[in-house]
C-alpha cells in the first residue's frame, strides 16, 4: 500500500510538471501493484476459508449455522490479524497440526487459530500468545517426530533420522505395550476414544510418560470421524491405588500440557468407577483445570446401569465391558500391531472391525442423546 501512494504521488507530480512519458511508467507500475495487492488480498481471503475448513476438523470445533455468515466474516478478519504474527516457521508448524497436511501437504492447506481466537472470545492478542506457546510446545515436543515414530515413510519435510526414529519408536513402545493408554472404539457419533488404565502404570518418566499421552491423543484426534472431530476421554479406574499415581510434578505437566494444547479437542472425560482415594488426586489437580474443561469431565459408576452415559454414547460393539456391562470390545491389546501394523490414524479395533465401522456409520446416521459438553 505504502508503495502504491509512492507510485500515485510521483505520477501526479511528473503529470503536473509535463512528464507525460515518465508518468505513464509509474502508471503502469501502480497498476501493477494494484493486481498484485488484489491476488495477494484473494490468497488471504481463501486461507482463511480453508482455517475454517481444515481447523475444526483437526480440533473439534463445532459447525456454525447458515444464518452466522456475518459472525464467520469477523472471525475470518481476526484470524488474518492472528496471522500477521506468525512467521514461516510458525505458520508450517501450524500446518502440520494437521496429520492429514503433515502426511500429504497438497490434500489440505496450512493452519489452526480458530480454536484459539474462540478460546480467548475473540481477543486477538491473546488468542495469538496462546496460539504462538503452543507453536512453540509442538516444536519443543518434537511432536511430529512423536507421530511419525511407527511410520515406514516419512515425510520429506520431517528431518527425522533413522536412529533418531528408532529411539522414539523403542521409548514409546516401552511405555505403551503395558496398556497403559490406547485409542479403541468410536462413539455413536463417530469420535474416537483415548483410554486410559491406570491401574497397568508400571512406572513413571519425566519424559516419555507424557509423551505417550501426548501420542495416544494426537492420535485420538487423528482418528476421529466426527463432525466436529472431537474425541472422548474415557479412564478405567476399576483396580487403582495411589501407587499408580504420577509424582506430584508430572501430573501437574501432563494437565498444564492438556489444557493449554489439547482441551478443545475433548468433547466429554468420563472417569468411570473412581475409588474414594481418587477424591485425594482430584483435590490436588482440579484448580489447574478451566472451568469449561471441568464442566467436561462426568464421574460414572457402572453399578448404576440405568444412568451410565456410556450407554447413551457408545454401541455395545464399541465399548469394552467395564465402559458398559454388555459391552463387547474385550480383545487383548498387542502393542505390535497397534503400534506398527495399524495407520496412526485409525483406532486399535477388537472383534470385528468392519461390524464396529457398520455401528459407527449408524450411530452417526441418527441424533444420538450424547453427553453435554
Amino acid at each position: 500500500d505504502n508503495t502504491t501512494q509512492f507510485f500515485e504521488a510521483e505520477e501526479a507530480t511528473l503529470q503536473k510538471f509535463g512528464s507525460s512519458k515518465s508518468a505513464a511508467a509509474f502508471a503502469g507500475r501502480r497498476r501493477s501493484l494494484a493486481q498484485m495487492r488484489e491476488s495477494i488480498t484473494g490468497t488471504i481471503h481463501n486461507v482463511a476459508v480453508v482455517i475454517h475448513e481444515t481447523i475444526s476438523q483437526t480440533f473439534g470445533l463445532q459447525d456454525k449455522d447458515d444464518d452466522n455468515d456475518d459472525d464467520d466474516m469477523d472471525e475470518h478478519h481476526l484470524v488474518n490479524e492472528m496471522l500477521e504474527e506468525l512467521s514461516d516457521e510458525e505458520m508450517e508448524i501450524c500446518a502440520r497440526a494437521s496429520y492429514q497436511y503433515l502426511k500429504n501437504p497438497q490434500e489440505t492447506d496450512k493452519l489452526y487459530a480458530i480454536r484459539f481466537l474462540r478460546a480467548k472470545q475473540g481477543n486477538v492478542p491473546k488468542a495469538t500468545q496462546r496460539l504462538k506457546e503452543t507453536l512453540d510446545f509442538r516444536k519443543r515436543k518434537n511432536i511430529d517426530w512423536v507421530r511419525m515414530a511407527f511410520d515406514t515413510k516419512i515425510p520429506d519435510k520431517i528431518n527425522f533420522t533413522r536412529s533418531e526414529q528408532e529411539h522414539y519408536a523403542s521409548k514409546l513402545e516401552h511405555e505403551i505395550s503395558s496398556g497403559t493408554v490406547k485409542v479403541q472404539g468410536y462413539d455413536k457419533d463417530g469420535r474416537s476414544t483415548y483410554i486410559f488404565i491406570p491401574r497397568n502404570v508400571q512406572g513413571h518418566d519425566n519424559e516419555w510418560t507424557i509423551k505417550q499421552h501426548i501420542y495416544t491423543l494426537e492420535r485420538a484426534v487423528a482418528s476421529s470421524k466426527a463432525k466436529d472431530s472431537t474425541v472422548n476421554a474415557v479412564v478405567d479406574f476399576n483396580g487403582f491405588s495411589l501407587r499408580n499415581a504420577p509424582p506430584t510434578n508430572l501430573g501437574k505437566e501432563f494437565m498444564a500440557t492438556f489444557r493449554n494444547h489439547y482441551a478443545g479437542a475433548i468433547h466429554a472425560i468420563l472417569l468411570v468407577d473412581a475409588p474414594a482415594t481418587f477424591n485425594i488426586l482430584w483435590n490436588v489437580f482440579k484448580p489447574l483445570l478451566a472451568q469449561s474443561t471441568r464442566e467436561k469431565i462426568h464421574f460414572i459408576s457402572t453399578k448404576d446401569t440405568a444412568d451410565n452415559p456410556l450407554t447413551q454414547l457408545y454401541n455395545a460393539s464399541q465399548a469394552a465391558s467395564w465402559m458398559r456391562l454388555d459391552g463387547t470390545l474385550n480383545r487383548a491389546f498387542t502393542a505390535d500391531e497397534y503400534l506398527y501394523q495399524t495407520p496412526f490414524n485409525q483406532p486399535f479395533q477388537a472383534n470385528s472391525t468392519e461390524e464396529g465401522e457398520n455401528d459407527r456409520r449408524d450411530g452417526a446416521a441418527t441424533t444420538s442423546a450424547t453427553t453435554q459438553q
